[in-house]
This record gives structure tokens, sequence and C-alpha cells, in this order.
């Protein structure tokens, strides 16, 4: 499942920044970018999001008067440049601070912890596809395979399964559960990747699974937060 999220900063480099960095995490959505506070308050009207990503020095309405506006159970990542702002994160519940300019590394950092709040975690490791008729476990999952209009899975205890299904829909299901797309045709569960090559990654079960070129730098970045 997808964390809707939306940038509310003045600065267009901010907002690039923010989103090059959105884009790199798998379940994140940006769904709106706004330069000023009154047209995302506006927004937040008709809109339900998950997560805010929020300058607090913008012209008009600074930040923290806009959280005083809102009606939202929306989470907050302060993004700003000042750091004397920290402390008035706490009246808000804001998830984390990050000063600018913001790095990928201490971006992800925070943004996990949204997973950890809103428990994207497994803490049952059982999900139910319609196309079987028994629930699996996410954390015995290898890997994925794309076939035709099948998915193939193939399961820790030398098991596998077919499904009428598409890659994507499949991949959206087990995002949450730490599973990376490593090509067009293939989704690996990263707790059973052993080693990343330049063309291939090697898993646990000695499995070589294609690596496409388009994917390399995401897969990269997602081993080094293991």
């Amino acid at each position: 499942m997808k964390v809707k999220c939306i940038i509310v900063d003045d600065e267009p480099n901010a907002q690039a920044i923010l989103k090059l960095h959105c884009d790199k995490i798998d379940f994140l959505s940006v769904e709106n970018i706004f330069s000023n506070a009154i047209e995302a308050a506006s927004y937040l009207k008709s809109n339900t999001i998950d997560l805010i990503f929020l300058d607090i020095e913008m012209p008009q309405v600074t930040g923290l008067i806009f959280l005083r506006m809102i009606d939202s159970d929306a989470k907050v990542i302060f993004t700003t440049a000042y750091s004397e702002y920290a402390l008035e994160g706490y009246e808000f519940n804001v998830v984390d601070y990050l000063l600018k300019p913001i790095t990928f590394e201490r971006f992800s950092k925070a943004v996990k912890k949204i997973s950890v709040k809103n428990e994207v975690k497994e803490p049952t490791d059982l999900i139910k596809l319609s196309q079987l008729h028994q629930s699996i476990k996410p954390s015995e999952i290898i890997y994925l395979e794309s076939i035709g209009n099948y998915v193939k899975i193939y399961f820790s205890k030398s098991k596998t399964e077919i499904i009428h299904s598409t890659l994507k829909d499949l991949y959206e299901i087990l995002l949450v559960y730490n599973f990376i797309r490593c090509h067009k045709s293939f989704v690996v569960n990263q707790k059973f990747i052993e080693e990343v090559y330049p063309n291939f990654i090697k898993t646990t079960s000695n499995k070589e699974i294609p690596l496409g070129i388009s994917y390399r730098q995401q897969v990269r970045e997602r081993m080094k937060e293991k």
C-alpha cells in the first residue's frame, strides 16, 4: 500500500530534491507539490494524505501556522534550513526533522519511521491472495517471476505456486514486506539477497536473478539501508 504524500515548500530546488528522493522510495507516492501553505490547506480539505513534507519558513503562512489551520491525520516531516525550530515539532507529533540540504540517506531514515508508526511491517506475516485457496507467508517467498499473464512464486522450502496476476499488482502488496523490483520480470525478497552483482542478484539459496539496468541504482540503495 502506497503512502500518499504532498510536498509543501516555497523553494523550487527543495521541491525538486524532495520529489527526487520520494521517487526512489517504492512505497511513497507524491500526490501534489505546493509552493505555499494556503494552497496545501485547501487541497487537504478534499483529499486524504498520509504524509506531509513541510517547510517551516514560508511567506504568508509558515509551516507551524499551517499545522494549526488544518484538520488532518497526516504525519509530518519538517524540512527546513533552520535548526532552531526542532523543538516546536513536538507540539504536532512530527515524525522527523530534516535539515537542508537533505541527503537521501537522511531522508530514507526519516521515512522509515513512517513505516514503523503506521505499522507497515509483518507482525502476523500472513497475506491472502484471492487467486490462492490458502494464505501465504511473505517471509517465506524468495522471489517472484512474471510469466506472461501469470506470476510464479518461489518459496524458501523448494515450493512454487503459479497464479493469474500481474507482477505489478503483487509487488504493490509485497512492498511493505521489503520486496525489491530488480527486473521487469522479477521481484525479490530483500532478506534472501546474498550478493548484488552488476547484472544479477545472488540469493541465499544460490539462485541467480537478473538485475535490470534501470533497477540497479534502486537495488543498491535499498541494500545499503538494510
